[in-house]
């Protein structure tokens, strides 16, 4: 008799085939956070500012989970921010393992936790692979990225896994070794492939499209060194063919044009055994594959077996007819800007789900849109609901989401990795800003791009079935950029700690910009309440997408001077733990705290001082409202603080007696009196803290915001290091 799971998987695969909108069938596939801990510091990693200390999965999430979609699925990674050796339940995870359903459990581990006890164990429950996240292929490279982490005790727990493997005669867990790509270990992708055959991994998985959310992470991205990055995926594809080992490195990471040569791996191929593993691995990683994905899917029945082969067989035919698969598939190839594409082939909204720790339902680890909660819905309420049905009919109708056109996974249309360019000069010198009256400055721009800039009403091209079909390459190329390219001109001001002291205005270039063209326009530079150096960073935007700097497209930089700050501080905490064991608990109304609170003058004359009413004071905010108590009480700063210097204050603040139970931002502030608030001055708080309001009553505190984010103890200060990749602050 057929298992349940296999029988799942045949009826998926027959609904994703046909698009459908509403889901009998259950996702066979499934990714489970089991928790957001981890005991590394990656330098890339965005762990700590989503998921502040971290949570591990509560019981009443798994339930559900253990009940409803473990039977059914195929394929489970438990696995996405935090380790997951260090989840308290992760035993009883791999002993849910049941081989007869076909299902293969996984998950992404830095190693460094596993036991010869937890080694054991994933080899007798039959974990099927152990993804094992190193990044550096020498000690210097791993410890610099990996902080925390130890080469010596890393190379022990590889060894430790082999030997309980040899010991129990076991090939499972597959070992796979996972990098993220960064001008960090670039250099090492050949050594990662004689790694893997030195200490058993069966695969390398090379990621170079490192998300980048921050202005300290930018020099890591690998979109600065994208013909390097070319060459060296070269040479070790040629070294990973040569030792048999499985790589990605035959997918060309950007789509720029390098010259090939012998000793990236690129010439003629001279040796028999180098021969014979290249159709081995054409073989086993191309048709090979495909029949056995196409078994998988049939649920291991021979009858679906053959029809779903037929089925796709016809396809490939069909597809490959220029006009033909041109009017079937209605996807214009390729699309030219990076990250705002249409998807290839996405079948997740019919196989895949991503649940996290805290209960919310996504489509994917690449999407931010929550589509159910299950502390609040069942699986079944969320897999067949509105926004679930709705994703599904974008799908088919192809009107996509926007977070599915601005994914970075794999299933997004190939893009051009130049298309983004611009030559942006200064007309005349520029060393100092005024930051009392801002700056303007004259600039000269020229469009370098591929596509059209702001294309007028007249300019956009009409989407039709003839032109689609019949269009030449360059010319569905223009199309689709012109359809979607508003690009504005703005600025990022940064302290000597890369901090983001401002991001200014995004301005509109002109209309209909073609490329080529050279336009003057001034960029305004609002005043700012910071002095000393500072680095300017002049960019474009493709608006709702990417700064152009961030796509390989070098920001204008320059080395300037604040002058005329009259009054300015910068604000920070001298003991954070006694902030947040003061904030970080619910406290009522009418308690009195004590914040320890930094001024640091960072403007060009003093702060403070008997002759100067200079006082430290807070406001009292709703978390997703306005404000409940703009002035709270004033703390005089008795002491002169001169320019560059700093005091330690402590800050009496007193619960407002009129507020209700829910959560609140308290955002520390500066006045001096008669003048202005200089929050006011920088258009944003100058150092804010959440914190929670019980007024005695039996309401609950939300521990989510209104898109069902959970909420975690993150104070934001004036200077963030963080803009987002999407040009907004």
């Amino acid at each position: 008799m057929t298992h349940p799971a296999r029988t799942n998987r045949l009826r998926n695969t027959l609904e994703m085939r046909r698009r459908s909108v509403s889901m009998e069938s259950m996702p066979w596939s499934v990714q489970l956070e089991v928790t957001t801990k981890c005991n590394l510091a990656c330098i890339m990693c965005a762990r700590d500012k989503y998921h502040g200390r971290g949570s591990n999965l509560d019981d009443d999430i798994l339930e559900p989970v253990l009940r409803d979609l473990f039977p059914a699925s195929q394929d489970i990674t438990v696995s996405s921010f935090g380790e997951p050796l260090l989840y308290p339940g992760i035993k009883r995870l791999f002993g849910e393992i049941d081989s007869e359903s076909g299902l293969k459990l996984g998950f992404f581990t830095n190693l460094l936790l596993l036991t010869e006890e937890m080694a054991e164990h994933l080899v007798d429950s039959g974990v099927a692979y152990d993804n094992a996240s190193i990044d550096g292929a020498s000690k210097e490279t791993y410890e610099a990225i990996r902080r925390g982490g130890e080469w010596e005790t890393l190379l022990e727990k590889i060894e430790l896994l082999n030997r309980v493997k040899k010991r129990r005669n076991s090939k499972w867990p597959i070992a796979n070794l996972c990098v993220v790509g960064s001008t960090l270990n670039i250099d090492e992708a050949a050594d990662f492939v004689d790694m893997a055959k030195k200490h058993g991994f069966a695969s390398v998985k090379y990621n170079p499209n490192m998300y980048v959310d921050d202005e300290e992470m930018d020099h890591l991205s690998l979109v600065h060194e994208q013909e390097k990055t070319v060459r060296k995926f070269r040479e070790a594809h040629r070294r990973a063919v040569e030792l048999d080992v499985h790589t990605n490195y035959h997918r060309k990471p950007f789509k720029i044009d390098v010259p090939r040569d012998s000793s990236a791996g690129g010439g003629d191929v001279s040796s028999l055994q180098y021969t014979a593993n290249l159709v081995k691995r054409l073989w086993r990683h191309g048709i090979g594959w495909r029949l056995e994905n196409t078994w998988l899917q049939s649920g291991g029945r021979s009858g679906a077996f053959v029809y779903l082969g037929a089925i796709k067989a016809r396809d490939k035919v069909i597809d490959s007819i220029p006009v033909v698969g041109s009017i079937r598939r209605k996807v214009p190839i390729p699309h030219t800007i990076p990250n705002d594409a249409p998807p290839k082939s996405c079948g997740n909204p019919w196989t895949h789900v991503h649940i996290k720790s805290d209960g919310l339902v996504y489509p994917c680890c690449f999407s931010d849109e929550v589509m159910g909660d299950l502390r609040t819905q069942s699986f079944g309420e969320i897999w067949n609901g509105e926004k679930y049905k709705d994703l599904r009919r974008s799908m088919k109708t192809r009107e996509y989401w926007g977070s599915c056109r601005r994914a970075s996974c794999n299933w997004i249309e190939g893009a051009h990795s130049s298309i983004y360019g611009a030559e942006i000069r200064v007309q005349g010198p520029l060393t100092t800003i005024d930051g009392s009256a801002g700056t303007a400055i004259p600039l000269q721009i020229r469009n370098t791009a591929r596509f059209l800039w702001n294309p007028s009403a007249n300019n956009v091209p009409k989407e039709g079935l003839a032109a689609d079909v019949f269009a030449s390459r360059d010319e569905k190329m223009i199309r689709e950029n012109t359809r979607n390219a508003r690009v504005t001109l703005s600025y990022r001001l940064l302290n000597g700690k890369n901090e983001l002291i401002d991001e200014g205005d995004h301005v509109q270039v002109p209309d209909d910009v073609v490329m080529g063209a050279v336009f003057e326009m001034k960029l305004n530079v609002r005043p700012v309440r910071y002095a000393g150096p500072m680095k300017l960073k002049i960019d474009l935007v493709h608006e709702g997408v990417t700064w152009f700097g961030e796509r390989g497209n070098s920001a204008m930089e320059l080395d300037v001077e604040v002058m005329n700050v009259p009054f300015a501080a910068y604000l920070s905490a001298w003991n954070k733990h006694a902030i947040s064991s003061a904030l970080d608990r619910a406290n009522k109304p009418g308690e009195s705290l004590e914040l320890p609170i930094r001024v640091t003058n960072v403007g060009t004359e003093p702060v403070g001082g008997v002759s100067r009413r200079d006082v430290l004071s807070c406001h009292w905010k709703e978390h997703e409202g306005g404000y409940a108590e703009w002035e709270g009480e004033k703390l005089h700063i008795a002491c002169e603080i001169a320019p560059g210097d700093h005091a330690d204050l402590t800050l009496p603040v007193h619960v407002p007696r009129n507020l209700e139970t829910g959560r609140y931002d308290v955002e520390i502030d500066l006045l001096r009196e008669n003048e202005t608030w200089l929050s006011t001055c920088w258009n944003r708080p100058l150092l804010s803290y959440p914190t929670r309001i019980s007024a005695g009553d039996d309401a609950q505190i939300a521990d989510k915001d209104r898109r069902g984010k959970l909420l975690v103890w993150e104070p934001r200060g004036q200077c963030v290091p963080n803009t987002g990749n999407k040009g907004i602050w």
